[in-house]
């Protein structure tokens, strides 16, 4: 099978086998000094909770069971503290930094410099935001015994119908409590406390006992059932129905032992039995699918040991027992920063890690971009790119994808024609802050990298979506945002801010759709910011004289207006889709870069069939099978289109909203293109496709803007 044969093949298996995750920087987290001396000679310290704020608790000893003779700390802003106060190993922090945890003495609570004993012998199990505490003791029948401390009463939980001992393991901000209790039939069996009355839940089908670990704030529980030999599965419990969660590839038990509010599940994956934990590896679940953690990492160490917790922002605590420190797992997250358009790389020009040569046929090469000559921070989670190809014969496609982590079956940009091709592309920031690049051909691939901006977590400003909406078309009157159409070498500047589409003062840079409608031949386009010296880059070219969009994020210059440059005469269309200002405003979005996925492909089994000529089609993109949330509210899309035929234009907006006058691409050839584009959410999460032909559709996911 030829390079380019292979091309449609491993396009359709993308469809159905790629998913996407956020994706995470490793924080290897170790004391730093001595241990307190009450804690010499222990192998090891592991955390246990984290809350909103990123505040990590935890303890150490010598041995893990035999905890309580040994202290807790609290971990914040990097320093560790409170070793010498708490009483015993820290188990649970709320958000008001109150601590639960167990000691000799029992179990305590630990609020603003005061510890108090809350039941003695046991231990607590976890806190809210109330301040209610949950945990265990033992009568002296050696019965462990479910109680609940709130406003310095301790309730007895009590029991299932037909026994003697029961433990909680979470509480939720409503007061409602989960654990385990044994029943009438002798088993262990997952328990729900709420309003007085504690129900229990049952267990998955072939199982026979059940563990419930954690509920959220919306009454979703997680937990694990157990068979007759031991082996374990994960599971989640909604509304009154218990689903099994299954298992990493290769591994035949799962325990789940943490959820946040955005539902997402992380737990243990393994081939253990017989009642051992499973730890070979780390699980998120989330949007229907369970992946390893591992491999959604940029910098992991090669083991993670044991999940315990994951709070409301996404951040996952490895517990790390039995060695040095532990492991915090953080969403790459940020705001923008735009730059002056720079070129990161051009590998036409001399040998060098930002120059040639050119990529070899069906070869992968990592471009790192805080080393290059653009000024980009270290600190920066994702770029926004601009990645042009120049290709010495038929381009099968290539893609982008942070460096460090496995080839995703996505697709950036196709010439099957040998044409040269540009296309934007936000992608994370890999390991040493690269990326790489990997292009399906037969023949030598020149690339070109241009920067606009990036994404930093600790700076920038946020994405605010609108609806789609043309800015500026040359084909209209005469006007500031009308003709005539550019000339050859000519500069125009474009006074955004004066077209119908709202886009306020305030904005620093604008997300955009630029469509060119040349007479002929064209060199290049280029977009800045008015007032800038006009870069040394390019935003699209149409050496066929064919009509060409590419998105493009650019900075508000002068008066908030836009510069374009172009090398010939052409017909310039822009049209917006979202705007990036300062932080605080009602909207305000934050982007996550997510390992890129295929959303959907028309051209597979289960998402097809093909598009007819004027139809409109919704795309969910929350079920897509790409693990993106519910709640996000716009997302990072690479949108390529195999037509049948000539294609006047594809338009994306979303669902549920009037289909607006704008392109988001255009095949006048017949070819096959593609176009990254920031599309709003709609109902649902869905966006809505309009096509004017006949033709496959095809939607790669890299990242989504949020609250």
């Amino acid at each position: 099978m030829s390079t380019l044969a292979r091309t449609l093949a491993l396009a359709v298996v993308a469809a159905t086998g790629a998913w996407a995750a956020d994706i995470y920087q490793v924080t290897e987290i170790n004391p730093n000094g001595p241990l307190p001396a009450k804690w010499g000679g222990l192998e090891g310290i592991w955390g246990s909770d984290i809350n909103n704020a990123g505040q990590i608790v935890g303890g150490g000893s010598p041995d893990f069971f035999h905890s309580c003779w040994y202290g807790g700390f609290l971990y914040s802003d990097g320093v560790f503290s409170l070793s010498t106060v708490l009483s015993g190993p820290a188990v649970a922090i709320n958000s008001r930094g109150q601590i639960a945890g167990r000691s000799c003495d029992g179990a305590y609570l630990y609020s603003d410099g005061v510890t108090t004993v809350l039941s003695y012998p046991g231990s607590a199990t976890a806190i809210n935001d109330s301040g209610q505490v949950v945990g265990y003791s033992w009568d002296s029948g050696g019965n462990c015994k479910a109680f609940l401390s709130s406003g310095g009463i301790t309730t007895d939980l009590g029991f299932l119908p037909g026994d003697t001992q029961s433990q909680p393991s979470g509480i939720n901000n409503s007061g409602q409590i989960v654990g385990w209790s044994m029943n009438a039939s002798g088993r262990t069996e997952a328990f729900l406390y709420t309003g007085g009355l504690m129900t229990g839940l049952g267990t998955l089908p072939g199982y026979t006992d059940s563990v419930a670990t954690a509920i959220n704030d919306k009454g979703q529980i997680v937990g694990y059932a157990t068979d007759s030999l031991g082996s374990e599965q994960a599971f989640l419990y909604i509304d009154g129905v218990m689903k099994g969660l299954g298992f990493l590839p290769g591994d035949v038990a799962s325990e789940a032992q943490a959820i946040n509010n955005k539902g997402q599940v992380v737990g243990a994956s393994g081939i253990s039995s017989f009642g051992v934990p499973p730890e070979r590896a780390a699980f998120l679940y989330s949007g229907g699918q369970m992946v390893d953690l591992y491999s959604l990492t940029i910098n992991s160490p090669n083991y993670f040991a044991g999940v315990a917790a994951v709070n409301d922002l996404g951040q996952v605590l490895m517990r790390g027992v039995g060695g040095p420190g532990f492991n915090l797992l953080t969403p790459l997250q940020g705001r923008f920063v735009p730059v002056t358009p720079c070129r990161v790389a051009d590998t036409r020009t001399s040998p060098g890690p930002f120059g040639g040569p050119a990529l070899d046929p069906d070869s992968m090469r990592a471009f790192a971009i805080p080393p290059s000559a653009c000024g980009i921070p270290a600190t920066a989670q994702a770029y926004s790119l601009n990645v042009t190809a120049v290709p010495h014969g038929p381009l099968g496609y290539l893609t982008l994808w942070p460096t460090g982590m496995a080839q995703p079956l996505v697709s950036t940009l196709n010439s099957w024609d040998g044409s040269v091709v540009a296309n934007a592309a936000i992608v994370a920031a890999g390991q040493n802050g690269a990326v790489s690049v990997y292009a399906l051909s037969n023949n030598p691939t020149d690339v070109i990298l241009d920067i606009n901006g990036y994404f930093d977590s600790t700076a920038g400003d946020s994405f605010y979506p609108v609806q789609p909406c043309r800015v500026a078309d040359t084909r209209r009157p005469a006007g500031a945002l009308g003709g005539p159409a550019l000339s050859t070498g000519e500069t125009r500047d474009f006074p955004v801010l004066s077209s119908p589409c709202g886009l306020p003062a305030a904005a620093t840079a604008y997300s955009t759709n630029v469509t060119v409608v040349p007479a002929g031949f064209l060199s290049y386009l280029t977009t800045w910011a008015t007032g800038q010296p006009q870069p040394s880059v390019s935003t699209l070219n149409s050496w066929t004289g064919k009509v060409v969009a590419n998105a493009a994020i650019v900075p508000a210059g002068t008066n908030g207006a836009t510069s374009v440059y172009v090398t010939n005469p052409t017909d310039v269309i822009l049209d917006a889709n979202g705007y990036f200002a300062p932080p605080g405003s009602p909207g305000a979005l934050t982007f996550y870069p997510v390992v890129p996925c295929r959303v959907a492909d028309t051209r597979a089994a289960d998402g097809g069939p093909e598009m007819a000529a004027g139809t409109t089609r919704s795309f969910a993109v929350p079920t897509g099978g790409c693990g993106i949330p519910s709640g996000a509210a716009s997302y990072s899309l690479n949108i390529t289109v195999v037509p049948d035929g000539p294609l006047s234009y594809l338009s994306a907006w979303p669902t549920g909203s009037p289909q607006p006058f704008v392109s988001t691409l255009n095949s006048l050839d017949g070819t096959v293109v593609a176009n990254a584009a920031i599309v709003p959410a709609g109902s649902d999460g869905a966006i809505s496709i309009y096509v004017t032909n006949q033709t496959h559709v095809i939607l790669d996911i890299n990242g989504y803007f949020a609250p």
